[in-house]
């Protein structure tokens, strides 16, 4: 009898949920892995579904020079209409105490 040999695929090391693997597929798209972070923090503000749409009109797009400027400058705030938190200020107070 052949023996049947099945291969298991494991998982990259480091890649945790959806949002690391479109990072890393992103990141390495643009030719800056070592921006991987980067890439993870702006799906995370802009969520995953606009990251996938965002993504896919840059692999569209034939003549970008530039695709990771390209990526962060169409994820921006102002070109998705979404409101940044406003700090509030802290107020020292007079006291002396902390």
């Amino acid at each position: 009898m052949n023996k049947i040999e099945y291969f298991v695929k494991e998982p990259a090391r480091g890649i945790h949920s959806e949002m690391h693997a479109l990072a890393k597929e992103i990141s390495e798209y643009c030719g800056e892995p070592k921006k991987f972070a980067m890439y993870l923090g702006v799906i995370k503000n802009i969520g995953l579904p606009m990251a996938y749409k965002i993504f896919a009109e840059i692999k569209q797009s034939k003549s970008v020079k530039d695709r990771g400027k390209l990526f962060l400058y169409l994820s921006s705030y102002k070109k998705l209409g979404v409101k940044k938190k406003k700090r509030r200020k802290r107020v020292k107070k007079r006291d002396g105490s902390r």
